[in-house]
């Protein structure tokens, strides 16, 4: 476990609370995983809205 994470002092608590609310406000969303003893893995997913004249350079992206 990284320590700087991990201080007893703690957090204010608000990053999670920042982070739900920029994934509401996207349309994307916020999981967590979370293993006793071992950490949580937090996601942010975020959909992917492009301009048809951009795609042009990203053909990967187009549908």
């Amino acid at each position: 476990m990284d320590s700087d994470r991990s201080r007893p002092t703690g957090g204010t608590g608000l990053g999670l609370a920042i982070a739900q609310a920029i994934a509401y406000h996207h349309q994307g969303s916020l999981t967590v995983k979370s293993e006793l003893g071992k950490g949580s893995l937090f996601t942010l997913q975020f959909p992917c809205i492009a301009e048809p004249k951009l795609l042009k350079n990203f053909p990967s992206l187009k549908r």
